[in-house]
Formats: C-alpha cells, sequence, structure tokens
C-alpha cells in the first residue's frame, strides 16, 4: 500500500511550511488511528486538522470567528490563525468541501473545485476584518470512487489534473494508491472507496 503525498506553493510561499506539516499531519494520524481518517467528515472537521498543525507549530488558530465580535453574529470565517514568531502576519480564510462525493471522471473536479474556491473567495472576502489580513479559500477535495475504478490510476490523474492549475495558488494532497479496507462503503453499483484527500488554496 503505497501513499502519493506532496505540496506546492510556488505561488503562496506564505502557506508552504503550513502545508507541509498538515500532509505529515493526515499521515500521522492515520498511522496511529489505523481505522479512521480526518478526511471522512464535515467541512468544520477538516478545518480543525490544519488547527492542530498550527498549533503544533507554535501557532494560534480559531474556527468560527464573528466578523463583528458579538457571539451571535452569524457571519464567521471559518479560521483565523498566526504564527508566534511571524506576528504581524495574521490569516484568515473561508473552507468548502465537496457537496457531491462522487465523480465518475477526473475531469469534473476541475469544475467542482473552482466552484468551491470561488464562492470561499468571495465570502472571505466579504468580511469586515483588518484589511490587511492575508485572506484566501480553501476547499477539501474529498474523492469516492466507485467500484471497479483503478484507484492508484485515478488518484494519479486527479493529482496531475491540478498541476499548474491556475485557479489555485497552492495544493497539498494525501491519497492512498490502494485504499485500506476500512475506507470502503457500501455494496454492489453502490459501493465507494474513499482514498484521500487534497487541499487546494486560493488568495484573494
Amino acid at each position: 500500500m503505497a501513499i502519493l503525498k506532496g505540496v506546492d506553493a510556488e505561488r503562496f510561499p506564505e502557506l508552504k511550511a503550513l502545508l507541509e506539516n498538515w500532509v505529515e499531519w493526515v499521515a500521522d494520524y492515520c498511522r496511529h488511528e489505523k481505522r479512521d481518517a480526518p478526511w471522512w467528515y464535515n467541512e468544520q472537521t477538516s478545518t480543525s486538522t490544519l488547527v492542530n498543525v498550527i498549533a503544533k507549530m507554535d501557532g494560534w488558530a480559531l474556527m468560527e470567528l464573528p466578523q463583528d465580535d458579538k457571539p451571535s453574529s452569524t457571519k464567521k470565517a471559518d479560521l483565523w490563525f498566526m504564527f508566534r514568531d511571524d506576528p504581524d502576519t495574521e490569516f484568515l480564510a473561508e473552507a468548502k468541501r465537496p457537496k457531491k462525493w462522487c465523480f465518475p471522471h477526473v475531469k469534473d473536479w476541475l469544475g467542482e473545485a473552482g466552484k468551491n474556491l470561488r464562492s470561499a473567495c468571495k465570502q472571505v472576502q466579504g468580511y469586515s476584518f483588518r484589511e490587511d489580513f492575508v485572506r484566501f479559500g480553501m476547499f477539501f477535495l474529498v474523492p469516492a470512487v466507485k467500484e471497479g475504478i483503478d484507484v492508484a490510476k485515478y488518484v494519479n490523474s486527479l493529482v496531475s489534473q491540478f498541476e499548474g492549475w491556475d485557479a489555485c495558488d497552492a495544493r497539498a494532497w494525501f491519497f492512498y494508491d490502494s485504499p485500506p479496507a476500512y475506507l470502503k462503503e457500501g455494496k454492489g453499483s453502490r459501493a465507494r472507496t474513499h482514498p484521500g484527500v487534497m487541499l487546494l488554496v486560493r488568495k484573494v
């Protein structure tokens, strides 16, 4: 069982260390838990993986931060963070996850990812936090591969599809090319395999 992982943050170098550490955190989590994966769950859970990484990197992070300092505010940023070694730089992010789990063709993910990144960027740009925050949208791409499709081939094609993609400024990924049994669900025509996650980032 091989692991395909990597980081491309050439156009967003401020996030390179975070994304590299995120990939290693995901790998470590999977090694430790053995029967669980952090990409199974919802948008908040996916965002919390970054919170763990930021804390390990000697930083601070908050989720669901109200934009107007009122706990009852309905406008909340998914993630705010900063690092101790760079106290003058603060980040603000909005996260999205796929509403449809399975796309039979890898090329379909480009449209889905583009739509979600545009939506996330629009939201985070509209928040009335300080203007000097570094803002970005992010999309946790979590494919559900249909039974009968070669997972290794699908994953390699997916990673290649986003190489040099202009709609994102950074990406990081962790996939099994031959996923363990616990990452499979359903039977027959409804069977799906969830081999991993790709995090796509677009700077505002």
